[in-house]
């Protein structure tokens, strides 16, 4: 796979100390000691893994550190997670590999032909445009507009969308009556509506997270096409509720939202009542939820581009579009053929019979599309690194309680040592308030004061739960806390959001580690073995015995995105894909390792991962 042009290393960018190979197709998170490596096994990693050395070889010191404001005029051009970087060779027809472009040019030209469309319907065309296309040829048949509703947006930068929803698809009815008029088939004709305003709206309201959103993705190896999931899902409006009971911006399963620390339950407050606390409604909360089960799709089903697709689609859906992609094209498939080409065939030429025989019908198929252009639309705003939200995650020790207002005492008149940005304003109650909107909590009263309906009695979840009451003040409020002698706040479980929350640092590795690199690197290539899973099922007990003993972030995150990968495996649909790929593939594929040979591995042994 090619890297494309080399964009310049932006301030958010540290230093590496070792080789972090974090922006593959299919790997989560693998360090390797620079050091040990020669010339020619760095050569031969990069180019199993899918960079050039240029890439992966540690970047000059930026002149400032990682963490450090990165200061004006940033974008999302500058970050070398762009997907026209990482994965230039389908979204930009940059390719080292001159064989491997020839192979899939045919798929990879008609899927940059449905990027492009998607380019006007996000990135060019505002929400009172609609293009009609031929589907077969996708040439523009005509072209039309709400103008009175454009002129009032103009006048009043506001519009209420689901009544422009409305008209537009009374107008939509319209033009495809006139377009059947003069010839043209029903079913051959697709109309999109521009969503630029939308798109560059929910920028707006994702300003305090986005820095959070880059440096996660960059975390979990996933390119800036994932910060654009809350855009395409809900336009980045937390408390939107789908027709299925999807929650959040970006739009999780409740018992997804459960299954990874998100909760909703109810606090009584000083006057009797009760208030709702929604955890799905804060960013920082639902933000790693939804991009962990993103890297964990991506690494179940083979590369980050349809693991994207299967966050919303599903990772069953993509395992059918792979079961008809290697039954339609088997006699085309080669043991190097890699995942993404079966999934491009399904969006575009396989489209029609794939669409037939499942769910994945004309949203699945824009899924991707549409994450790119929406990314297309804001690459080149400057990010507004001063709306960042800076706070601290804190909840009270086991057996203790407290008040709301006794908290915001316990704060009151310690601004200068606080960091309040852009919750400056008001009563203490009211910046409360807005770094906390999962509190259903009312406003202040006219004179600023707190309510008691709002006054929440805030208490310690019992250890046998795992349900803390979490909420958030600004950055340097537990240390205030603590120099006022406040003896209920859990200063252990203390989790600070700034910029060196989702710091890349050195951690010590096991041979687990690496195994499930190597079996995440062959997935990438149709590995959707029983072998596999087998050795799956193994890796996964020993990443969570890791974990137990060693719980930083990074041994937890890789035991929570290897567990939901084994989970995804564990079903039926899987094993129906695995029937078929042996006889796709001419051969059954075996493991790199069988599993008896390292079954008796120590497990508190942590050893640097070798080159293979």
């Amino acid at each position: 796979m090619g890297t494309g042009d080399h964009r310049p290393q932006s301030g958010l960018q540290g230093p590496f100390r070792r080789l972090r190979v974090a922006l593959t197709s299919g790997t989560i998170i693998v360090l390797f000691t620079v050091g040990l490596m020669g010339t020619e096994e760095m050569d031969i990693l990069a180019q199993s893994l899918g960079f050039s050395r240029a890439q992966v070889e540690p970047p000059p010191t930026p002149a400032t550190s990682h963490g450090d404001d990165p200061g004006p005029g940033l974008t999302l051009r500058d970050f070398e997670h762009h997907p026209d970087i990482v994965h230039a060779r389908y979204f930009t027809a940059r390719s080292d590999d001159s064989a491997a472009e020839a192979a899939h040019t045919e798929v990879a030209g008609a899927f940059r032909e449905l990027l492009s469309m998607y380019e006007f319907r996000q990135a060019v065309d505002d929400n009172f445009t609609a293009r009609a296309y031929d589907v077969e040829s996708g040439e523009v048949l005509a072209v039309t507009a709400l103008e009175s509703d454009r002129e009032q947006y103009s006048q009043t930068g506001s519009a209420h969308w689901g009544s422009v929803d409305h008209k537009r698809r009374r107008m939509t009815r319209q033009l495809v009556d006139r377009l059947v008029e003069d010839g043209y088939l029903r079913d051959d004709i697709r109309v999109r509506w521009g969503r630029k305003n939308q798109v560059l709206e929910a920028r707006t309201r994702e300003y305090g997270y986005l820095e959070h959103e880059i440096r996660l993705a960059r975390y979990l190896g996933l390119s800036l096409l994932a910060t654009e999931i809350g855009t395409v899902e809900t336009f980045n409006d937390d408390r939107l509720v789908s027709r299925v009971g999807a929650r959040s911006r970006y739009q999780l399963m409740p018992a997804m939202l459960r299954a990874r620390g998100v909760h909703h339950y109810r606090l009584r407050t000083r006057a009797g009542t009760q208030i709702d606390v929604r955890e799905e409604w804060h960013p920082l909360i639902t933000m790693q939820a939804a991009f962990l089960v993103a890297r964990a799709y991506s690494n179940a089903v083979g590369h980050e581009i349809p693991g994207l697709s299967a966050y919303h689609t599903g990772p069953y859906n993509i395992f059918r579009v792979y079961r008809q992609y290697l039954t339609s094209k088997g006699g085309q498939f080669e043991s190097a053929t890699g995942v993404v080409n079966g999934y491009l065939w399904a969006l575009t030429e396989g489209f029609e019979q794939v669409s037939s025989t499942s769910s994945f019908k004309n949203y699945s198929r824009g899924y991707i599309p549409t994450l790119y252009a929406s990314l297309r639309a804001a690459e080149d705003l400057v990010i507004d690194t001063t709306a960042t939200v800076f706070v601290e995650q804190l909840q009270l020790r086991s057996g203790e309680s407290m008040f709301l207002s006794e908290l915001l005492h316990n704060i009151d008149g310690a601004d200068e040592r606080l960091h309040w940005r852009s919750a400056a304003d008001g009563s203490l109650y009211e910046r409360f308030r807005q770094l906390n909107p999962h509190f259903n909590i009312p406003r202040a009263s006219e004179a600023g004061t707190l309510p008691e309906t709002g006054d929440v009695f805030l208490v310690a979840t019992p250890a046998s739960e795992e349900m803390p009451v979490r909420f958030f003040l600004p950055s340097g409020a537990a240390a205030e806390l603590r120099s006022r002698g406040v003896e209920a706040i859990d200063y252990d479980a203390v989790v600070r959001y700034d910029r060196h929350t989702f710091d890349i640092v050195d951690e010590p590795l096991t041979i687990w580690d690496q195994l499930y690199a190597d079996l995440v690197e062959d997935v990438q290539t149709f590995g959707f073995t029983f072998e596999n899973r087998a050795r799956l099922q193994q890796v996964v007990r020993h990443l969570e015995e890791a974990a137990a003993a060693s719980p930083s972030l990074y041994r937890r995150t890789l035991r929570d995105v290897a567990r939901l990968h084994e989970r995804v495996w564990a079903s039926d649909h899987f094993a129906r894909l695995a029937r078929v790929v042996p006889a796709a593939r001419g051969r059954q594929r075996l493991p790199a390792q069988p599993p008896d040979i390292v079954a008796n591995t120590p497990q508190d042994e942590f050893r640097p991962a070798t080159t293979p």
